[in-house]
């Protein structure tokens, strides 16, 4: 019977946390017995479990600014739908249908850069690019994919225009056959400091390991991984490669999550008992005679213990890897994902201004290239895609004006459209 009400009063919090987005520490203290907060591990498994369900849980304190927060949102979120109607489209006046007139009419409203101005946004995109790779070489991910790298160049599976983003067209065979030894050489060297790095890790993990040896370790884990972006650092990696390591990490995180929701319901059905109470009872499965027999105090069958075993297993072993391969636990994972994710949006942002801003460049070189061949929206967007690789690859450092570089790419890439 208790069981029963203790289920109860579990999914009565659930459907109250889904209702308003929280539940209150108090709420959790006043509903569910001591038994499910016995231990500091039944507490994260709980925690977990309203996790997985998109349910916070806050202090009563907290209530008053969650609210806040959310009627500030829906208040700004009405402002953005407002503003969705643009006012130089929305003037009065005969209506533009061709769509050569309307792209011009749009692009007529947009400022042109000064050499300041195009200087200010491309080091915000250096910004946002640098703490969205100094956020990803935190765990073992974004280093592992180097070393991959440095192995594909080895068998000529990459070239070293795949990886790295400083590579001019006019860069001769014997300058790049150079630079791709040199690079080989270097990520060698990252290699070795990394297999230093998981020796250290295997070694802080042992049983034996004193607290005194640990803050040893925990030392030369932070020189050594200085040293590695050290040596990052002085290569620029090519966009594409930067995106594959985004997308690794939101796959590791992507499984983590699926492996904690597997546990939230394994909690589930056993009635929200955390998950180290169940495993108390795995052995108890062997003894069970038949599928049918009922484990106490679970009140489980044997089959659907034995389910729960498997997926517990399966789940936690997979937690386990990722925390030894990258060096992170489930929660640091999820933060560092946070943080690449919002600098890869603060370079995307200012990358679309410096392109916005250039697109009058892309419709004046593309008006030389009209009748041979290409429709002029067709020039224009091959055009564009020249831009956008000039983007990626401007360094202001060097002084010219964006505008003259992109040029450059502009005519290569509508001329290749065009041959």
């Amino acid at each position: 019977m208790a069981k029963n009400t203790d289920m109860v009063n579990l999914k009565r919090l659930i459907d109250i946390g889904k209702n308003k987005g929280y539940i209150t520490y108090e709420e959790l203290n006043d509903d569910l017995p001591e038994e499910f907060m016995s231990s500091e591990e039944d507490i994260d498994d709980l925690m977990m479990m309203f996790e997985e369900l998109d349910i916070m849980v806050i202090d009563e304190s907290a209530k008053e600014e969650i609210e806040k927060s959310r009627r500030l949102k829906k208040k700004k979120m009405k402002e953005e739908e407002r503003a969705q109607v643009r006012p130089e489209l929305a003037e009065s006046g005969p209506r533009v249908s061709d769509p050569v007139k309307m792209y011009l009419k749009e692009m007529g409203c947009i400022s042109l850069l000064t050499r300041e101005g195009e200087v200010e946004i491309a080091k915000r995109i250096e910004r946002g690019e640098k703490q969205a790779l100094n956020a990803l070489l935190d765990c073992s991910i974004a280093v592992e994919h180097i070393i991959e790298l440095g192995e594909q160049l080895k068998t000529g599976e990459a070239k070293l225009k795949d990886v790295i983003n400083d590579l001019e067209d006019e860069d001769n065979y014997g300058q790049i056959g150079e630079r791709k030894e040199s690079l080989i050489q270097l990520i060698n060297q990252i290699s070795n400091l990394h297999q230093q790095c998981m020796e250290i890790r295997r070694e802080m993990t042992k049983e034996r390991c004193s607290e005194k040896k640990k803050k040893k370790f925990q030392a030369d884990l932070k020189k050594k991984k200085k040293e590695i972006r050290e040596l990052i650092d002085s290569f620029r990696l090519e966009k594409r490669q930067v995106d594959k390591m985004v997308t690794k990490l939101q796959d590791t995180v992507r499984g983590l999550e699926e492996a904690e929701k597997d546990l939230a319901d394994c909690m589930l059905k056993a009635g929200g008992k955390p998950i180290s109470y169940i495993k108390k009872h795995f052995p108890k499965i062997n003894k069970a005679q038949n599928d049918d027999d009922i484990i106490q105090p679970l009140g489980l069958k044997k089959r659907d213990l034995a389910q729960i075993k498997e997926k517990v297993e399966r789940a936690q072993g997979l937690i386990k890897n990722v925390k030894e391969r990258t060096g992170m636990t489930p929660r640091q994972l999820k933060e560092t994902l946070k943080k690449v994710e919002k600098s890869v949006d603060k370079a995307k942002k200012a990358k679309s201004e410096l392109i916005e801003a250039n697109l009058r460049l892309v419709v004046s070189i593309a008006k030389k290239y009209t009748n041979r061949g290409l429709q002029f929206l067709d020039l224009i967007q091959e055009g564009n895609i020249g831009l956008m690789k000039a983007v990626d690859k401007f360094e202001y450092q060097r002084g010219y004006k964006f505008s003259t570089y992109a040029t450059w790419w502009i005519r290569q890439a509508i001329t290749r459209a065009i041959a």
